[in-house]
């Protein structure tokens, strides 16, 4: 549930400000600095995918977990 947004835009940010810095983290780059993380992070989130309609009913389902798991 620690991934869940109020609103699309903040989902966006969350992606771009939190998940994205981790997930780099995670594969244990070294970076010279902070700007470099922030650099790298740039390039890590260039395809952004949002569903807001499915052509095929039932295709997508989102299950929410009621625990904080990962970043």
């Amino acid at each position: 549930m620690n991934k869940v947004e109020p609103t699309l835009e903040a989902a966006i940010l969350r992606a771009k400000t939190i998940a994205a810095p981790e997930i780099l983290l995670a594969f244990k780059q070294d970076y010279a600095s902070y700007d470099d993380l922030l650099a790298a992070t740039e390039k890590s989130y260039s395809q952004l995918v949002v569903t807001n309609l499915s052509m095929f009913k039932g295709r997508i389902k989102v299950i929410l977990v009621g625990e904080t798991l990962g970043f």
